[in-house]
């Protein structure tokens, strides 16, 4: 038969200093137990968790208000872009016709009034300048001979010719006479009589025309043929004067001063008076702001209003702009209405075509910062949007108020806000899943 088994001799026993480190992890556990739950309660999400009154807990934060220039007339806050006002950009075009010989401007090359931006072709205006000249100098001598009249050499040699004519018709005069007087004797025939009688009558009319172009040469030139000849003189001025100006014009000068906004040409290229423009400039200190306006805004934009305009090549800048003109027409397509800033500050950094935001102000900052309007923000995290309208929840009392807000511009994570609320409520920094009386617990951010 098997030996007995005795149970007391299977049994585990412990010494002292287990029983020791038993009591002391028992120990540990129960002082670690209630402080996870209480660190999970803390850094657990507050909403949703019951708070010490029953409610449920959110974290709140307060409506800020600062002294910073309200929004105005709505708070506009729109993309836009700078432009040059259009009666800009001034043109600079070639006063005459010819080829682009040479181009001396580059985009953004600033220039002076006056100054060549463009030289064309000079060689055949300059060869019909020359011809200009030589025919206004022939007609200036036309007229200095009309203006003097004949020589007294010319002069002295008619009156020399009528002398001789003179003679020459008294003797024919004798030869008839006496040929007469024979024909009735029949020492001269008829015939001789007739041919006597014609050679007088030929050196008669020879010393009328002598004596006729005497008179003329004392007499000098008419009234009439001396101011055709000054008008002859004056249009071939007027011909050199523009063929002179023509060939000055080969240089293509600005009429003001200004920056190259955009080339027109290249050397070789033929400018006319239907295609005459060379390059255009711009004012670099009389820029403005296009923005395309949502139509339900435009009713809060006016003629007069501060703007600040900001872009993106200089983050924080802004530079002061006055809204000038809101255009008449608006955009269907778009739904937005055209509105012009202008800017009242100039910097180098600013060209037009650049992309900038605008932020359209209530007027002029008051000269005393304690008479600004106050500005009201809240961060974005605490805004909720629901059928296009925007909604905070409100802590006061124990219970949450869903409260509707009216919004301006955004930055910075906040927004400010227009209307709704005053200024140091406390909202729910987290509202999903809250709803209008709601019963809370506060715990502040």
């Amino acid at each position: 038969m098997a030996d007995s088994v005795n149970l007391d001799d299977l049994r585990i026993r412990e010494d002292s200093s287990g029983r020791k480190g038993r009591g002391l992890l028992v120990l540990l556990l129960l002082l670690l137990v209630p402080g996870a739950f209480a660190a999970g309660w803390f850094l657990a999400p507050a909403k949703g968790r019951a708070g010490p009154g029953g409610g449920i807990a959110v974290r709140t934060v307060a409506v800020t208000v600062d002294g910073a220039k309200a929004a105005a007339h709505g708070g506009l806050s729109e993309g836009g872009w700078i432009e040059v006002p259009s009666y800009h950009p001034i043109f600079v075009t070639a006063l005459t016709s010819g080829r682009v010989e040479e181009l001396l401007v580059l985009e953004g090359t600033r220039v002076e009034k006056g100054q060549v931006v463009a030289r064309l072709w000079a060689r055949d205006l300059e060869d019909a300048l020359r011809v200009a000249e030589a025919e206004l100098a022939e007609r200036k001598a036309d007229l200095e001979l009309f203006r003097a009249g004949y020589r007294e050499e010319d002069v002295a040699k008619q009156r020399a010719e009528v002398a001789r004519l003179r003679e020459q018709v008294s003797l024919a005069e004798k030869i008839l006479e006496r040929t007469k007087q024979l024909v009735p004797t029949g020492a001269a025939s008829r015939e001789d009589l007739d041919r006597d009688a014609s050679a007088a009558a030929t050196a008669v009319a020879s010393l009328r025309s002598a004596e006729e172009e005497l008179r003329r040469l004392t007499s000098g030139f008419r009234k009439e043929e001396i101011a055709k000849a000054e008008a002859a003189s004056k249009r071939a001025e007027a011909v050199r004067d523009l063929a002179k100006a023509q060939l000055e014009y080969v240089e293509v000068k600005s009429p003001a001063d200004g920056v190259v906004l955009e080339r027109y040409v290249t050397p070789g290229t033929f400018l006319s008076p239907a295609n005459p423009r060379v390059v255009s400039l711009y004012d670099p200190t009389d820029l403005q702001v296009r923005v395309d306006v949502r139509q339900e805004s435009a009713g809060s934009v006016a003629v007069g209003q501060k703007a600040e305009v900001s872009v993106a090549a200089v983050p924080g800048k802004t530079w002061r702009g006055e809204v000038i003109r809101v255009e008449p027409l608006a955009d269907f397509k778009k739904n937005t209405l055209q509105v012009k800033i202008r800017l009242l500050e100039t910097d180098p950094v600013l060209h037009p075509e650049m992309i900038c935001r605008v932020q359209l102000l209530a007027g002029t900052e008051p000269a005393d910062a304690s008479d600004a309007p106050r500005e009201i923000r809240i961060p974005l995290s605490v805004i909720r949007e629901e059928g296009g309208k925007s909604y905070v929840y409100t802590v006061a009392g124990g219970r949450v108020r869903r409260t509707e807000v009216r919004l301006g511009a955004s930055s910075g994570g906040t927004a400010v806000v227009l209307a709704g609320l005053e200024g140091g409520e406390r909202v729910a920094l987290s509202p999903e899943g809250l709803a209008d009386g709601d019963e809370v617990t506060e715990v502040a951010k």
